[in-house]
């Protein structure tokens, strides 16, 4: 089984947050041997974003800063070469049509290429996915 995984759903299991039931069902998904985690170039930084974010607002400590950035890579995910100016092209008409950022729209078209399941807590990429006929985490 091949899963995007959104940085906010990687984030929040890696800091052992239970905001939503998602997070459960990645975690139980990430035992699944054949699983394969694919992400976007953006993904590292991305996620070292967030914990960085969590650390100053004073929601986590530098060591586990430190230690969550770790756990992230646990999933040992595929990270995607960079998109090409052709890549970017198309990527853009799917964030226009679904009012979506560059940065949202590069995991949802990942999926769609990859015909994966995307993993998310965001709204917004999960209505695009699901309306661009991709399978989300979560769905029966």
């Amino acid at each position: 089984m091949r899963v995007v995984a959104d940085c906010s759903i990687v984030v929040a299991s890696a800091l052992g947050e239970t905001i939503s039931d998602l997070v459960g069902v990645f975690e139980r998904l990430l035992r699944r041997p054949e699983l394969e985690i694919l992400v976007p170039s953006i993904w590292p930084s991305e996620v070292a974003n967030a914990l960085l974010m969590a650390e100053r607002k004073g929601r986590i400590s530098n060591t586990s800063r430190q230690d969550s950035l770790a756990r992230c890579f646990q999933c040992l995910p595929t990270i995607e070469p960079p998109p090409t100016e052709a890549d970017l092209h198309r990527i853009t008409a799917l964030a226009v049509r679904h009012r979506l950022t560059i940065y949202d729209a590069l995991y949802v078209d990942l999926a769609v290429r990859t015909n994966s399941v995307l993993a998310s807590l965001d709204d917004a990429m999960l209505r695009a996915a699901r309306t661009e006929g991709v399978a989300v985490l979560g769905d029966p």
